[in-house]
């Protein structure tokens, strides 16, 4: 991941964080738990020797119809102009704290629930 984040034909951009809704903290084995929302909007281009070339015209198709698959059809667009995809990307979050001070997180991704439940209590996923 963070070679694609390296490469220099790669421009990335998020902003307008926004939490979306926080629940209530819940006592799990010691542990605090809390469960919440966020979105963002990312921006990203991949290269700007893309937007002329006819071969990526088809390359270009097919990573919209991927960002779509991940983040919602209504949430991906691409701009031909500027080359430059835009997504609306909301994520559910599981944080974690012994003490109420010091959180840690992890995104709830469908492809990380197999993970997630060996390493979660099981209230949190359902």
């Amino acid at each position: 991941m963070e070679t694609i984040f390296n490469m220099p034909e790669f421009d990335y951009q998020v902003d307008s964080a926004k939490i979306l809704r926080v629940d209530n903290a819940q006592l799990i084995d010691s542990a605090h738990f809390v469960k919440l929302k966020y979105s963002n909007i990312l921006r990203m281009r991949f290269g700007t020797d893309s937007l002329q070339a006819d071969s990526t015209i088809v390359e270009n198709e097919l990573l919209t119809l991927t960002l779509q698959s991940k983040f919602g059809e209504p949430n991906v667009t691409y701009n031909k102009t500027t080359g430059y995809y835009h997504i609306l990307s909301v994520k559910d979050v599981i944080g974690k704290s012994a003490d109420l001070k010091q959180w840690k997180f992890i995104v709830m991704e469908d492809d990380k629930i197999p993970f997630l439940k060996k390493i979660l209590p099981k209230e949190l996923l359902e």
